[in-house]
């Protein structure tokens, strides 16, 4: 005996009554929770299954109206019915090449009448567990596409959060009016981002001692202004790395514009001793260290300096119309591999016109057809012949120039790149 979860509805079509008849009562001998419909042609039975979805169809092939053979072909060609199984049942047209028509047509199986009770009952047990097991198969699909949907609806609303961290284009452009930002997260949400502050005047006392010997403070001058700006490049992509960069912008934001911290290898330091303390990267009894870290490149302008400190990453200069890399150390922040870690401050002078170029690894590790990597050399090489453009040029030119180098292959990484002229 089958036995189903629910009433399984057996639609079956016959021009001659007692036909219908006899596939029923010898059904329901088999089990009573089939529920059967009665058709006399193919028109209706077409008409009953659209509307019904039945999980079988037994036809008869030749019938009024429309025939058994016609009315497979229409329910095939329509997806809501497509997956029915369909047993053709017939007595006349029962040859080799009448069977190779009625699979081609779309029926998955064959009885010839008379009816044997055992064929019969065998071949709609068959049947019926192949429907069942599409029917749950369907189920299985629709319950991934709904969450699918709840993911990439609540992804995209994190990379909404995420974007509105970022600083606005009007904000940079106000601080820094000659810059690009070249921006493509491979997921929705990045594991790449950057990062924008400018500190404030602050006043400088010195103590001095009075006649009376009473000790007073006396304003001797405002610190300078520093415009503060960082690329940043978080473990992983995705949704991890999008968790990261909110770590990330957080930390930067209590250390820089809370603590007063403005020096980016202090910056440095400081980042990755919190970084350390907030993901717990000592053994603990909650579970193990967490090893995930980030790269980054941090300058601070100033009237006529800018002060840069990198972490596993290197700073461009154009200047005079040579572009010199400044390495940065080869330590990141965060991660267990190290236990000491350097960190190198670099002051360097400007003149009116010099460029500055920050990049996480997403653009030079990006492949074309052959799989072959971009590599470091040859965005140095294209950012020497496009320095002379502006800003907003030498971003379209680079975007157009990662497009003809990838082609066809798939983004592998989140890209960033930023360029300044001072």
């Amino acid at each position: 005996m089958l036995t189903t979860q629910y009433e399984s509805v057996i639609l079956i079509a016959d021009d001659q009554p007692e036909n219908l008849q006899v596939i029923s009562n010898i059904l329901k001998t088999v089990s009573s929770q089939y529920n059967f419909i009665h058709v006399p042609n193919g028109k209706i039975l077409v008409e009953v299954a659209q509307n019904r979805i039945p999980d079988l169809i037994i036809t008869d092939w030749d019938m009024p109206e429309m025939g058994g053979v016609e009315a497979i072909k229409i329910l095939k060609a329509n997806p809501a019915t497509s997956q029915i199984p369909i047993i053709v049942c017939t007595g006349v047209m029962s040859g080799s090449q009448d069977l190779k028509t009625a699979m081609e047509a779309g029926a998955v199986d064959f009885i010839r009448k008379p009816i044997d009770k055992l064929e019969l009952t065998a071949r709609v047990q068959s049947m019926l567990k192949l429907s069942m097991a599409y029917r749950k198969l369907e189920e299985s699909h629709q319950t991934i596409a709904r969450q699918h949907h709840n993911i990439v609806s609540s992804v995209r609303y994190a990379h909404k959060i995420q974007t509105a961290l970022l600083p606005t284009a009007s904000t940079l452009k106000r601080a820094l009016p000659e810059f690009f930002i070249l921006y493509k997260p491979r997921d929705i949400v990045s594991g790449d981002f950057y990062w924008f502050t400018e500190t404030s005047p602050t006043p400088i006392y010195t103590r001095k001692i009075d006649e009376k010997g009473q000790e007073t403070s006396v304003l001797n001058g405002f610190t300078e202004s520093r415009r503060i700006f960082a690329v940043i490049d978080c473990t992983g992509h995705g949704v991890p790395g999008a968790f990261m960069t909110m770590i990330a912008n957080t930390l930067l934001n209590q250390i820089v514009n809370e603590k007063d911290i403005h020096e980016p290898v202090a910056i440095l330091y400081e980042l990755d001793k919190r970084l350390s303390e907030t993901l717990r990267t000592e053994d603990t009894e909650e579970g193990k260290k967490i090893s995930d870290g980030m790269d980054l490149s941090i300058m601070s302008v100033g009237e006529d300096e800018i002060l840069w400190a990198g972490a596993k990453h290197h700073l461009w200069r154009v200047q005079a119309g040579e572009l010199h890399e400044i390495r940065g150390s080869k330590f990141p922040i965060g991660g267990t591999l190290y236990k000491t870690k350097t960190f190198e401050q670099h002051q360097l002078a400007y003149q009116k016109g010099d460029i500055f170029y920050m990049h996480t690894d997403g653009y030079i590790d990006q492949m074309n057809a052959e799989r072959q990597r971009f590599m470091s050399k040859r965005l140095k090489e294209f950012l020497q012949q496009i320095h002379t453009q502006d800003m907003e040029t030498q971003k379209t030119l680079l975007e157009q120039n990662l497009q003809a180098w990838q082609g066809n292959e798939n983004q592998i990484d989140d890209i960033l790149v930023a360029g300044v002229r001072l």
